[in-house]
């Protein structure tokens, strides 16, 4: 219960970027990419909701750190143990 009451009195409500932004990565977007003619949609959230089988991954992650910021086109390289390479194929922002 006290996870609860602390969480509740430290949230931060996520605000949308202004849609000339929307292309940009931030917390609450789902990024698409495509990977051997197989789409991978991840929703980059914080740490308190993530749920990586269901594809809500942390911005604190290190999938989550190297997306934010990054745009449609933008290639990224995680280092987690092996090298993963992301080719960012879309932006959205929906309803969590």
């Amino acid at each position: 219960m006290a996870d609860v009451e602390n969480i509740l009195q430290s949230y931060e409500l996520i605000k949308l970027p202004p849609s000339g932004e929307r292309g940009v990565v931030a917390l609450g977007a789902t990024v698409k990419r495509n990977v051997g003619g197989k789409t991978n949609e991840y929703t980059i959230v914080g740490t308190a909701e993530a749920d990586p089988l269901r594809g809500r991954i942390s911005d604190q992650s290190p999938v989550g750190r190297a997306l934010l910021g990054k745009h449609v086109g933008d290639g990224i390289t995680v280092h987690a143990g092996t090298n993963v390479k992301y080719v960012i194929s879309s932006v959205d922002y929906k309803k969590l």
